[in-house]
């Protein structure tokens, strides 16, 4: 059995991980043990093929997927990662040999290996993808399409428990700033909107971006923005807009992005300020997404470039880097559009960014605990009965001047 073979994206170390768990023999025609149990442990495919598949209440059986060679089950890590009994079940079609990965590991390596992050996100589209085009063809069956529906949400909420692995732990931020808040509101279940955070020696990166889409789409592209923020982290030093020159290359890479009128147009807009603790000084650069200062009971505007990180369309310059000494108490707002871009009202409008503007500017010197509670009621009033828009992002981070 050669699993770099049957895994080639595997790193080389988690390869040599995977060649300490014992491998599990299972018979043709047993069945396991997986309906309306808890998994607590990632089956991988290694040889032979295991059938997974829907029973509903007559009997009747309907094929979702096979756990071949190179192929592990998404059930069992929807399961495992929300704690919840499978609704599916499994089969071996002939004598298959899995490696059964604990959950407790497998979320360790999702942290740990880039390969195994991206592996199981992967997966996870190529099982969406399967379950849509399975919903269609059992359309005429009202039990196997509440278990397709039912699944589709597991798989959703599963996604959202990644998006959240990845996100930065907020009672870290204590660690860096002075104070802060994070107002976050997905559209849906899991959201296109993400914040992101990295120390490196006296240097402070946060950021505040938001993906094309919002929902599953969204949600994906979130992650494959962290992970390049989080890649590019490694060996960087240059400025903010030297980051989001980097970053659009590669988006473009990983998207297989050549020009506005061919390929995917997806990418981000954001705000990444790095902040240098010893010297006082934060950079910003700007995708879009406009940068604001609160100093004095003022509002500072810092206009980002016109254009996404990712393909443009209109000529591609770089960046632009802005270089701001920090002031104690100064306060550096980071948003999304989802908050402005509200309809509602008496009106039934736009919330606007003059009135988002002017919002920030009236609770700028209030404690940040309550600016957050303050903007969320705001936007919940105005929203009133309408739906979300669109996911909504506001960062509050509160820098000391110099360490």
């Amino acid at each position: 059995m050669e699993i770099q073979a049957l895994y080639p994206e595997f790193e080389e170390a988690l390869v040599n991980e995977l060649k300490q768990l014992p491998v599990m023999e299972i018979d043709a025609g047993m069945e396991i043990p997986m309906h309306g149990n808890v998994a607590s442990h990632i089956p991988l495919g290694v040889e032979g093929s295991v059938r997974v598949f829907g029973r509903d209440s007559e009997g009747h059986e309907a094929d979702l997927y096979e756990v071949k060679p190179g192929v592990a089950c998404i059930v069992s890590f929807t399961s495992a990662m929300i704690d919840t009994p499978a609704i599916t079940y499994a089969k071996a079609k002939q004598k298959s040999k899995i490696i059964p990965v604990p959950k407790e590991l497998s979320n360790t390596w999702f942290v740990k290996y880039t390969s195994w992050r991206q592996y199981i996100i992967g997966l996870y589209q190529n099982r969406l993808d399967e379950l849509i085009k399975q919903n269609e063809r059992v359309v005429a069956q009202k039990e196997m399409i509440e278990i397709q529906k039912n699944q589709i949400i597991q798989s959703i909420n599963y996604a959202r428990n990644i998006q959240k692995a990845v996100l930065p732990v907020e009672s870290q931020l204590k660690d860096f700033f002075a104070d802060y808040f994070i107002l976050y509101i997905p559209k849906d279940i899991v959201s296109g909107d993400f914040y992101w955070t990295y120390y490196q020696n006296d240097k402070v990166f946060f950021a505040a971006a938001d993906a094309t889409g919002h929902g599953v789409p969204g949600a994906f592209m979130s992650m494959l923005g962290i992970s390049l923020m989080n890649e590019i982290c490694y060996n960087f030093s240059g400025n903010a807009a030297d980051f989001l020159n980097t970053m659009r290359n590669k988006t473009k890479e990983a998207l297989k992005q050549t020009s506005f009128d061919s390929g995917p147009r997806d990418g981000f807009d954001l705000q990444l300020c790095i902040f240098h603790t010893r010297q006082g000084i934060v950079e910003y650069a700007g995708a879009n997404n406009n940068l604001l200062l609160s100093r004095n009971n003022q509002i500072f505007e810092f206009n980002a470039d016109k254009m996404p990180v990712g393909v443009a369309y209109k000529e591609e310059k770089p960046f632009t880097n802005h270089s701001i000494s920090v002031q104690d108490n100064d306060i550096f707002y980071l948003f999304s559009d989802g908050y402005k871009d509200q309809f509602g009202g008496t009106e039934q409008q736009k919330f606007s960014k003059k009135r988002f503007y002017n919002l920030l500017s009236q609770i700028s010197s209030k404690p940040l605990t309550e600016q957050k509670e303050i903007l969320e009621k705001k936007f919940h009033d105005w929203k009133g009965s309408n739906t979300q828009v669109d996911d909504v992002l506001v960062m509050g981070i509160k820098i000391r001047a110099k360490e």
